[in-house]
């Protein structure tokens, strides 16, 4: 549906929440099912919508009806996952960097978090994989790339596709 309203590919989407209640809408009852997705930031350059990054959050714009309570709680959600998955890599291209990781990390979850816990905690969970004879340059110290480890394919839905 994100394709065909917004010209997006969503690697990730996932049901939030039913709301409903007759208090919802001043015009009677309603109902509406919520989604989240993930998107690189790349897929949302140029497109006739507004991206407001979820470390803006605090300054987001009173929206109608109940929808700033949905965004609060698809944040949550999202942060929540992010204890315990690789899910935000969906927000990064298919090679990567770990301070490109820790940074989504960071942005996502709104701490600062130790380079070298988080690096141990990924490499623990197995959860990238090395490109082998593969670095970013532009910086003067050449950054390794990774990928998503082929064993979460199993795991989180679209892994197989961001390789």
């Amino acid at each position: 549906m994100l394709q065909e309203k917004a010209g997006i590919a969503v690697p990730y989407l996932e049901q939030l929440f039913t709301f409903s209640g007759k208090y919802r809408d001043p015009r009677g009852w309603s109902l509406s099912v919520a989604y989240f997705a993930l998107v690189a930031e790349a897929a949302l350059q140029g497109g006739a919508f507004e991206v407001i990054a979820v470390d803006k959050l605090a300054r987001i714009p009173l929206l109608a009806f109940d929808h700033n309570r949905i965004v609060e709680m698809a944040v949550r959600r999202l942060r929540g996952k992010a204890t315990y998955s690789a899910l935000l890599a969906y927000l990064l291209p298919a090679q990567f960097t770990l301070p490109q990781l820790q940074k989504v990390y960071e942005t996502v979850m709104g701490v600062k978090l130790s380079k070298a816990t988080f690096r141990r905690k990924v490499e623990a969970q197995g959860i990238v994989s090395l490109v082998r004879g593969k670095v970013q340059r532009g910086s003067p110290i050449p950054a390794q790339l990774y990928r998503l480890s082929d064993r979460l394919k199993d795991f989180v839905p679209g892994a197989a596709q961001m390789r």
